[in-house]
């Protein structure tokens, strides 16, 4: 079907001075509700239009027929709004009766494979999905105002990304340089039928590929670390998730997940954090709680050059952790007396 539509604009313009921001504006105003939205809903009735006409006179409708012999006769329209991001678009599309089996079909909602009640487009999910993904939700929904007038609150923009599929993550097919897990306290609702609490955490596992790129693994709210590592290790059977496991110092962390790396790192920006407050819980004042973070922070990004150390011999760590085992030297004492 080809068909020429054209669009025609009525404008008045005021005798009185204006400025050039003021027609911008307007002129935008008048595309976002009533030009592109218009457009877009006069292409679909004209689309309906033409499935009714076919379904009555010929008996033909989108995807599989009813019945075996299908007759149309038309109904009623239903009014629909769907939210693009050209804007909100109102229409309606013709609702069809059919005389032998008494069901009732939406041409247009077959032909453009909408669900029953949907209310926006999948581009403009995909748009907000985008947005989210960067940056906060208040600031994503004031961003979609911004760029094109297109309302959607920061509470719609959080359900569209809960319900949408967009937390189907890619598992990696090769073994990770690092795999990086913490987590942190969130407050919940209370469900005393449960045994739980206001006290919830929210607990996050990122890899990170031989190329140095970030891979999402997957967050959890409510399973323990010991769930976390079988659910982690049954995406790779029979070997290492990953080379090293980067975390803090929470009770049971590394415990439960260090066996799908094949070695351990304690996490140095916990090392320095967790200090100030073990030291706190020894009365230790603010000064020399900072001075011996400072002290800590240099110790550990101390990095060694490469190929510019020797490893540590076996009769010299049996001289170190047993002193009193090493036969004495003949040597005199320096200093001298």
């Amino acid at each position: 079907m080809q068909t020429g539509i054209a669009l025609t604009f009525l404008s008045v313009v005021a005798e009185e001075q204006f400025s050039l921001d003021e027609l911008v504006l307007c002129v935008r105003q008048v595309m976002e509700q009533q030009g592109v939205p218009g457009m877009l809903r006069l292409i679909l009735e004209l689309l309906d239009e033409l499935w009714a006409i076919r379904a009555t006179r010929q008996g033909q409708l989108p995807g599989e027929p009813c019945c075996a012999s299908p007759r149309y006769e038309i109904k009623d329209r239903l009014e629909r709004q769907l939210r693009t991001s050209v804007g909100t678009v109102d229409f309606k599309w013709r609702r069809l009766r059919c005389r032998a089996c008494k069901k009732h079909l939406v041409p247009m909602r077959r032909w453009l494979t909408l669900q029953p009640w949907q209310s926006k487009t999948h581009e403009l999910e995909k748009l907000v999905v985008d947005l989210v993904s960067q940056q906060s939700y208040r600031r994503s929904s004031q961003h979609l105002h911004a760029i094109g007038e297109i309302p959607v609150p920061k509470s719609t923009a959080h359900r569209w990304v809960a319900q949408s599929g967009c937390d189907e993550l890619n598992w990696p097919q090769e073994t990770l340089a690092t795999l990086l897990v913490d987590g942190t306290g969130f407050k919940r609702r209370p469900d005393p039928e449960n045994n739980l609490n206001n006290k919830g955490e929210l607990r996050v596992v990122i890899g990170i590929n031989q190329r140095g790129q970030a891979i999402p693994l997957g967050t959890w709210t409510s399973k323990s670390w010991e769930q976390i590592a079988q659910e982690l290790a049954a995406h790779t059977p029979g070997q290492k998730l990953a080379e090293q496991l980067g975390c803090d110092g929470e009770p049971g962390l590394a415990d439960r997940l260090a066996r799908l790396t094949n070695k351990v790192q304690r996490c140095h920006w916990h090392m320095v954090h967790d200090l100030d407050r073990m030291m706190w819980f020894d009365h230790a004042p603010l000064a020399e709680r900072r001075r011996q973070q400072r002290k800590l922070s240099g110790i550990i990004s101390i990095e060694l050059p490469a190929d510019e150390f020797e490893p540590v011999q076996p009769q010299d760590k049996e001289q170190i952790q047993h002193p009193s085992n090493t036969p004495k030297s003949n040597c005199k004492s320096w200093p001298p007396p």
